[in-house]
């Protein structure tokens, strides 16, 4: 998540690379953290809750 991240926002500065990409005021990006909470602190800080309390769905 973090490349795709950095990428886009890299993108989100550069009018040539956002032409390319077909970037506009309308976008929506969708970036995806597949590593669970290898960050238990920072995962709690940016999901608001535990890994342990999003698995029970609490």
């Amino acid at each position: 998540a973090v490349a795709g991240l950095a990428g886009f926002l890299i993108a989100s500065h550069d009018s040539s690379l956002k032409e390319a990409l077909k970037l506009d005021e309308n976008s929506r990006i969708l970036v995806f953290g597949t590593e669970g909470d290898t960050d238990e602190k920072m995962y709690e800080k940016m999901v608001g809750r535990s890994a342990t309390e999003v698995l029970k769905g609490s």
